[in-house]
């Protein structure tokens, strides 16, 4: 599955692809077979990781500011 998920995406966020096709294959393989069917689905898991992936990104600066500090 993460062989065909990820070229789509990879269309939709080239610099992250390999990180969020990850965070997907965590999920249940019908849900993933529904992303594969729908366009729309898959665009709005990629959304979704996306924020997950931000909310972590910056929880992580904010962590080495305070290291710094």
């Amino acid at each position: 599955l993460g062989e065909r998920l990820f070229p789509l995406i990879h269309a939709l966020e080239p610099m992250l692809a390999g990180k969020i096709t990850g965070m997907l294959l965590e999920m249940d393989n019908g849900e993933l077979l529904n992303l594969l069917e729908s366009p729309e689905a898959l665009k709005a898991k990629v959304k979704e990781a996306m924020g997950v992936l931000q909310v972590h990104q910056q929880a992580a600066e904010e962590g080495q500011a305070g290291e710094a500090n």
